[in-house]
């Protein structure tokens, strides 16, 4: 997620690196770029044959209300069942370690920490 209205990229700002971060694995199967959309390739083997079959991924959607008085919502993207994911048992959870999914679950999970950042990189804008 780079943004909350079609086309935004709140990273970039005039085709310049924002603040220092850039994303760097946006291309990096199951996920890639998509025009202006980050997708993740729900077919490819690291998701259907191993997330999938745990009931691990499930669609989330997104709503932010901004100090323009415009609610955003966004939807189509997926995030982790921790539910799922905390009831698994310790031999699939080793799998997942050892298959090295457990580190990208746990950032996937980590990263709709960062939505409460965009969209204060999103009000900064409006304001502007």
């Amino acid at each position: 997620m780079l943004g909350f209205d079609e086309g935004e990229n709140l990273f970039l700002r005039e085709g310049k690196g924002y603040e220092g971060y850039r994303p760097l694995n946006l291309q990096r199967m199951p996920f890639y770029v998509a025009g202006p959309d980050l997708g993740i390739d729900l077919d490819h083997a690291r998701v259907s044959e191993t997330l999938m079959a745990l009931k691990l991924v499930e669609p989330i959607d997104i709503q932010e209300h901004f100090d323009d008085g415009v609610t955003r919502e966004v939807r189509g993207l997926y995030t982790i069942n921790q539910g799922a994911l905390r009831n698994l048992t310790d031999e699939k959870v080793i799998e997942l370690f050892r298959r090295g999914y457990l580190q990208l679950i746990y950032l996937m999970i980590a990263s709709l920490r960062q939505v409460p950042v965009l969209a204060q990189k999103k009000n900064d804008l409006l304001l502007e």
